[in-house]
């Protein structure tokens, strides 16, 4: 359906060509999904911008052939908030493919959309990630596509919807007859999905095999890296001490006759990662922006180090902010599109009066940017210039700048390929024992929740269903809701 051959692409900065995509070929058959594996920066995402005709033709130069057997190419994006209108209603952004209203419900049914009505009529902001996600699937489904590719689709989705998503893509690529270029970080999705499997690392891929192949016999020593990254490390969390530093009583969060959080208690320990697992629209990320006072019209107390932190004054906020830190989601929407990254995070210590001058300032972000596995010149870039992972480690360096008590990582992680994942874990388990911080890590990936947490605690529509000791929780699920979602886990 689809031969890339010898494909070049090159972006012009500081008025010099600079080379990222060195003449790549692959092609992938009708009936066949191809996984196009490697880590953020590696050039996957800008291929597939490539085939699609969307580069700027000003900024960048393409060179090669792409060879399309078909009538149409659908593309699924990965960061839906930015894919998607924000003032119009996602029903009618699905009906701009020319598809009817009926349609439209009926995608919206096929891709597991809880409420189909309701999600036609909600505004994006109004859906959870991995809501927006399905929206952004059921419009590239609308165009009955001849080749499919898929830019990590179900990076914001939690393991149960991920494995259904993954199901129905394969269904449909089986009734429709469809290619799949599926792009991804994700080892157990490859292993779901893939027929064949390329691996590109700096612009050039180094490895083609059948999905078995690669499994168990990969060729190239980068490949072997990235299948050693994914079991990460045999290191267990820390002990945490068994002091109060955060404590939610009878947290009650409604929005008109929707109920987002329904009387939620816990104790947060110092020192521990408090893992928080459940579906996408279960409640994580509300209880994480209500803990940050992000929420307003909060029923219920919120106690940080013995104080009551609900409703604080202007003054108390700020010094709160500084203590209470959150890495969110999305990390472009979260970062000025005008503003250079050194600047930006240059900002957040300026207005909490960290740091003697500027040049002191500039230094401490040069080193934090290191440290979250970025580079000295990537201070003077602005948001777009970076990859979705690159994009994300910034977030967590603008975090981290403050020195926090306690982070709240909301998806942290999920952007990242496994082996910046790997390195990006070790790193806030490394920060925790540095600063003496305190993570509550959300997430949908159950086998890094595993690896980072001391407890783990599982959310089903705004209610706590299981709290225990992450092993306990991993090993012998009390509920019937944490034993589905760990039963999803791709093997």
């Amino acid at each position: 359906m689809l031969e890339v051959k010898d494909l070049k692409i090159s972006f012009l900065r500081n008025k010099q060509w600079n080379e990222v995509v060195k003449g790549i070929s692959f092609q992938v058959d009708r009936g066949e999904t191809l996984a196009i594996v490697g880590e953020s920066g590696s050039g996957k995402s800008v291929t597939s911008l490539a085939i699609m005709g969307l580069l700027d033709k000003k900024k960048s130069k393409v060179e090669g052939e792409i060879i399309f057997q078909g009538k149409r190419i659908s593309m699924i994006f990965q960061e839906p908030m930015n894919a998607l209108n924000p003032v119009m209603k996602c029903g009618k952004q699905v009906m701009e493919t020319g598809v009817s209203k009926e349609k439209v419900l009926e995608l919206f049914k096929e891709v597991l959309l809880p409420d189909v009505e309701k999600a036609f009529n909600s505004y994006p902001h109004q859906l959870s990630g991995g809501q927006q996600q399905r929206v952004m699937i059921a419009m590239a489904l609308a165009l009955n596509p001849d080749v499919l590719i898929c830019d990590e689709p179900t990076t914001a989705l939690d393991v149960s919807v991920q494995k259904a998503v993954l199901d129905l893509i394969s269904s449909l690529k089986k009734k429709r007859n469809f290619a799949v270029i599926f792009i991804t970080h994700d080892l157990g999705v490859v292993k779901q999905i893939a027929d064949r499997v390329a691996v590109i690392y700096k612009g050039e891929i180094v490895e083609t095999a059948s999905k078995e192949d690669i499994f168990s016999n990969p060729k190239n020593s980068y490949t072997i890296s990235l299948l050693e990254a994914r079991k990460f490390s045999n290191e267990k969390p820390l002990d945490c001490e068994r002091e109060v530093i955060l404590s939610a009583k009878n947290i009650h969060i409604q929005y008109g006759k929707f109920t987002a959080i329904e009387n939620l208690s816990f104790d947060l320990y110092k020192g521990e990662t408090l893992g928080l697992v459940g579906e996408s629209g279960s409640g994580k990320s509300t209880l994480g922006y209500t803990l940050m006072n992000l929420i307003e019209n909060t029923k219920g107390e919120i106690y940080f180090e013995n104080r009551l932190i609900s409703n604080l004054k202007k003054g108390e906020l700020k010094k709160l902010r500084k203590d209470i830190q959150i890495i969110f989601q999305n990390p472009y929407s979260a970062l000025n599109p005008r503003i250079r990254i050194g600047q930006a995070l240059e900002e957040v210590l300026r207005v909490h009066k960290i740091g003697k001058n500027s040049k002191e300032r500039k230094q401490e972000v040069i080193k934090m940017l290191e440290r979250v596995g970025l580079e000295k010149e990537h201070y003077n870039r602005y948001p777009h210039e970076f990859s979705g992972g690159q994009r994300q480690r910034i977030g967590i360096a603008r975090s981290l700048l403050l020195r926090p008590k306690i982070v709240i990582c909301d998806e942290s992680v999920s952007a990242l390929d496994v082996r910046v994942q790997a390195q990006i874990l070790s790193l806030l388990n490394d920060l925790k024992k540095e600063f003496s911080l305190t993570y509550i890590f959300i997430t949908h990936d159950l086998g890094v929740v595993r690896w980072m947490s001391d407890r783990i605690m599982v959310m089903q529509r705004g209610e706590i269903v299981e709290l225990d000791k992450a092993d306990r929780v991993m090993d012998n699920p009390q509920s019937q809701y944490t034993q589905k979602l760990i039963s999803s886990i791709p093997k």
